[in-house]
């Protein structure tokens, strides 16, 4: 509801910037009309929201509408039913043989594919993204999975119009995948066909965190470019102004397709499109007008465009550079050009903040450098080189190798600066009410440069600085501390925040087991719980220093995502358990901490630290154990005034010893060992440290079966509360300095562990 409302605020912002510049009551009354009929419209939207599909369907028929495209034995695709809805479809494959026939599948086949149906899981941490609220909104409700090619059987119906156009965008993804250099092909098809499949994850990380995903965004420049190339064509050969534009006309709505429909290329296209129109009808029409009403239409088309991110953008800059005309009017061509990249930037501001919840200080230099070098000589050079590549091979290569360069140089420098932590401004995951004010303070100091000149821009400027610093503040102010177990699938990740944000711990970061694949299978980049979880959780809470990072033990699963930490954000001291001997995947780990400048404190037990009020006492290990679960390091914390004993992996042998040494320990509130496993959390254990509350991070339908109903029937034998990351998410305990306030979870209402 507060995302929702948020980005509705941001829209009636746009709105209300508007009526500063047309004081004509007509203007504002049809506003108001729009309004209404754009809420009932909305409603009428909302009330449509329903699936055909039951769950229980066994299989489904439809045409494929996008793809397929495959990442090592995974392929995805679009399947469109005939009732219009859509169907995500994942087939994964088992043998190399069924690779070679994924290339048969194409958009337009009319297909009967037999698989399972799946629920979407909506978020499983606090202020993740919502997978199942971006299937509602895109007409999707459920997940298709299937086992094997053979299990689809298609016929190719008689091609409509439509379904050329995206044949057509298909086949050149195929070409582009086919003959262009790895680190060529992915920008390629990004800037042409609006697709970034090929793009490698973390090119595509560093292009966002560093403000550049624009870049790679089929937009304005693009269809200019095109559109440019083919009337400059008809005109050399003698085709008239008029036919010429009228052809264009006739192109624009394919081009939509062909460059993948999104937000961005739907507004350039469609702007050309009805200025070549009202140019025909000689009607003149303000431009802002125009983008205004085009946003209107597009969203009374589809209301939910409106929390796209990519219409957000598109329309809010496009917008603010169209008001901003007679200021960029007035200036020399150079501050024109910096003058430009500070309105988008600016403008972008608020939607950036609410989406992605960091900026790097860098963007607006990064903007003004690579802009030209990437539309200037970038742009236009792939489109040569997408046709130069249906000639000879040798001709290709000879011609696209300075650029392959060019292109890979760009990439390692954007990857070299993306690890300079010290340029992001990361406050955290902005409230409504804060993204709200923001937007009205930012458009009304753009209003008054505009009307005013740049006289009065001090105090514009001053609001702005104090809008921005105060969420950094905020944390500090806050009387509240949290423990959070993160969800973070098969593994273990607890983040600690203390009251006034004194300090943040960090214990574990999960990690995903990796098998050995044959070549063909294997994808272009694992998951990583570490990437997808634990920092986007820290980002959206502001964290951008850990204290200490506390690793439990050295298995995979509790330290694998933590590489991420380490390298992303400030780490003051590694917290590893004392040893003799060492895993070789633990020595890699600590190599790589050792290379970040970060010191690490070996811990046994009796080791103890007090900070802020609270005690932390290490209780496991002695420090001659096999590396492993029996190595765990166990820490009894008073937090909240409530005793915690948080168990990493320990096993029976090492809990009998703890029980035998530690006659008075008592914990409220547990942290299950090994996942809850039926090795661990016996009953001796129990009986001793009578906890009220377990915790236990276990990740969905994993392969162990974890937790066990053994341990499940002790804690509750023992009328323990459970609570547990597989059913339920993250949870999050909230406190006071000697108070616990509540118990939160991201699945409010569990999820339905169906592992069939």
């Amino acid at each position: 509801m507060a995302e929702n409302l948020a980005q509705v605020l941001m829209f009636l912002t746009f709105i209300w910037i508007a009526l500063l510049f047309s004081k004509k009551w007509r203007f504002i009354t049809i506003c108001f009309l729009c309004f209404c009929i754009f809420f009932f419209r909305t409603e009428w939207e909302e009330k449509r929201q329903a699936s055909e599909l039951t769950g229980e369907e066994t299989k489904i028929q439809g045409y494929i509408d996008d793809g397929p495209s495959r990442d090592g034995d995974v392929v995805h695709m679009q399947l469109t039913l005939p009732s219009s809805e859509k169907v995500p479809v994942t087939m994964y494959l088992k043998e190399a043989s069924e690779v070679a026939d994924v290339p048969l599948l194409k958009p337009g086949l009319y297909c009967s594919i037999a698989g399972t149906l799946k629920q979407p899981s909506a978020a499983r941490n606090f202020h993740a993204f919502d997978y199942a609220t971006y299937l509602k909104r895109n007409k999707s409700y459920w997940l298709f999975e299937v086992q094997s090619m053979r299990d689809i059987s298609c016929v190719s119906p008689t091609p409509s119009p439509l379904t050329l156009t995206k044949l057509i965008r298909f086949y050149g993804l195929q070409h582009i995948d086919k003959h262009f250099p790895n680190e060529l092909k992915g920008i390629a098809a990004a800037l042409i066909f609006g697709e970034r499949e090929f793009l490698h994850p973390d090119t595509e990380n560093a292009y966002q965190r560093l403000g550049l995903i624009h870049l790679l965004a089929v937009s304005g420049l693009h269809v200019g470019l095109v559109t440019g190339l083919i009337f400059f064509v008809f005109i050399r050969f003698g085709v008239t102004r008029e036919t010429s534009e009228t052809i264009l006309l006739l192109f624009l709505p394919f081009y939509i397709i062909i460059a993948g429909g999104a937000p961005s290329v739907i507004r350039a296209s469609s702007a050309l499109g009805i200025y070549l129109l009202l140019r025909k009808w000689r009607v003149n029409i303000c431009p802002f007008q125009l983008l205004l009403f085009l946003a209107l239409f597009l969203l009374f088309v589809s209301p939910f465009y409106l929390f796209h991110v990519g219409f957000q953008l598109s329309f809010v800059v496009s917008g603010s550079l169209l008001l901003s005309f007679r200021i960029l009017g007035k200036l020399p061509s150079i501050l024109t050009t910096i003058s430009v990249t500070i309105i988008a930037q600016v403008s972008a501001l608020p939607i950036l903040l609410f989406h992605f919840y960091e900026i790097s200080g860098l963007s607006l230099l990064l903007n003004f450098f690579f802009i030209p070098i990437i539309a200037g000589i970038i742009l236009p050079s792939i489109f040569v080189l997408y046709f130069i590549s249906f000639l000879p091979s040798s001709v290709f290569l000879l011609l696209s190798t300075p650029f392959h360069i060019l292109v890979l140089k760009i990439h390692e420098c954007l990857h070299a600066i993306e690890k300079w932590g010290f340029f992001y401004y990361n406050p955290g995951k902005p409230g409504p009410v804060y993204i709200g004010i923001l937007s009205i303070v930012l458009c009304s100091g753009m209003y008054y440069v505009d009307k005013y000149g740049y006289r009065k821009i001090i105090w514009g400027l001053a609001c702005i600085i104090f809008l921005l610093l105060f969420p950094m503040v905020q944390p500090h102010l806050n009387q509240k501390g949290y423990v959070t177990f993160i969800d973070v699938g098969q593994g273990d990740s607890i983040l600690i925040e203390f009251p006034y944000r004194k300090a943040v711990y960090l214990i574990d970061g999960g990690g995903a087991l990796s098998f050995p694949k044959e070549e063909w299978a294997k994808r272009r980049k694992n998951y990583d719980p570490g990437e997808r979880a634990v920092i986007p959780l820290l980002r959206a809470k502001g964290i951008s220093t850990i204290d200490k990072l506390i690793v439990s033990h050295g298995d995979i699963d509790h330290f694998g995502g933590l590489y991420q930490v380490i390298e992303e954000l400030h780490v003051k001291e590694v917290i590893y358990g004392k040893g003799d001997t060492f895993k070789e995947s633990e020595l890699d780990f600590l190599m790589k901490a050792h290379q970040q400048n970060i010191p690490i404190d070996w811990v046994e037990q009796g080791d103890y630290w007090e900070q802020e009020g609270m005690t932390f006492h290490v209780l496991w290990p002695v420090g001659n154990e096999e590396p492993g679960n029996h190595r765990s390091v166990v820490l009894w914390a008073e937090i909240g005034g409530t005793g915690w004993l948080f168990m990493g992996d320990l096993e029976k042998e090492g809990e009998g010893d703890i029980v035998q040494q530690y006659k008075g320990l008592r914990a409220d509130f547990l942290k299950a060992g090994h996942h809850g496993s039926n090795t661990s959390s016996t009953k001796e254990l129990l009986q001793r440290i009578k906890p009220k509350a377990a915790f236990i991070s276990a990740g969905k339908c994993n392969q162990f079966g974890h937790p066990h109903e053994e341990t499940l029937d002790r804690l509750e034998e023992e009328e323990v509360t459970i609570y547990r990351t597989d059913l339920q998410g993250a949870i999050e305990v909230t406190f006071l300095k000697n108070e616990i306030l509540r118990i939160q979870k991201a699945l409010e209402n569990g999820d339905k562990k169906d592992c069939e």
